[in-house]
């Protein structure tokens, strides 16, 4: 029978904000909730310094995995089982899930959230690691093995998996207040944008076009990148603000040399009045980077 499937999403930074701590892990829930809607995730708990997501058996585990590497705040997550919390019973459950692999040397890294285990990591390492070598008659390497086995002890739960996922790393958007990103369609200043999210920013959106001056193609290219850039991020407003009057009102009134300085005044000025609509506390330029 299969054992039941969990995903457990690992966090760093936000172990570092100390008394603050339960207002991060609190927003990191709520943008998991958000990211894995409709996805079959049937609960998910904070537990010993670690998210646990319980799949139902019709889980689409890929798709969630996906969503949540551009989850900001996540450092890694694994695809995981739960197992007995006796080691005797579990070094048999695991055997049983890795004797279709194929692998000559392996190693076993436990971490126990739950201190109060009656065995030290080291003991469970040794413990499971005999057993797996006699069955299978692989070499242990602790220094570059072929598979990793990683069991995690939690308080009455115990976990293991082998593989990790990369997380994004970060902080969770909202925990950062809203700022304001002036998108030109460039390079620059999605990657702003990307990285501010990453601090745990949420990000409005504004984009000057020329449109019906010039063709709509910097409006799509924008509609593009926003499309991208939400996937890290519950969607907000986009504002597409037509510039093309104002750039025809500066070239009649202002000397040539200074017209660009003098676009680039007014779409700031444009953004800061967005900005005070939105309550955002600052406005991102490509210039940012």
């Amino acid at each position: 029978m299969e054992i039941p499937k969990h995903i457990i999403a690992h966090y760093q930074e936000i172990v570092l904000k100390g008394k603050n701590r339960h207002i991060f892990v609190k927003k990191l829930i709520e943008n998991i909730k958000y990211a894995t809607a409709g996805l079959g995730v049937k609960h998910i708990r904070h537990k010993d310094g670690r998210i646990i997501l319980d799949l139902s058996a019709g889980a689409r585990e890929s798709i969630i995995s996906d969503r949540l590497t551009k989850t900001f705040g996540i450092a890694n997550l694994v695809l995981t089982h739960r197992i007995s919390n006796d080691v005797n019973v579990f070094k048999d459950e695991i055997l049983q899930h890795v004797k279709g692999r194929e692998f000559n040397s392996f190693r076993v890294s436990t971490k126990r959230g739950y201190k109060g285990y009656p065995l030290t990591s080291m003991d469970i390492d040794r413990i499971v690691g005999a057993h797996i070598k006699e069955a299978t008659g692989a070499k242990v390497n602790l220094t570059n093995p072929e598979l990793t086995i990683f069991i995690q002890i939690l308080s009455g739960e115990t976990y293991f998996y082998v593989d990790k996922i990369q997380g994004p790393g970060g902080l969770p958007v909202g925990t950062g207040g809203t700022v304001v990103c002036l998108l030109s369609g460039g390079i620059d200043s999605p990657v702003a944008a990307y990285r501010i999210m990453r601090r745990g920013c949420s990000v409005v959106f504004v984009h000057f076009h020329s449109y019906p001056y010039l063709s709509k193609t910097s409006q799509e290219k924008v509609q593009d990148l926003t499309e991208i850039l939400n996937q890290y991020q519950q969607p907000v407003k986009t504002y597409m603000l037509s510039f093309g009057d104002i750039q025809k009102e500066i070239v009649l009134s202002v000397p040539a040399k200074y017209r660009v300085v003098i676009y680039r005044r007014m779409m700031l000025r444009i953004a800061e009045r967005i900005a005070g609509e939105t309550g955002a506390l600052a406005l991102i330029t490509g210039d940012s980077l």
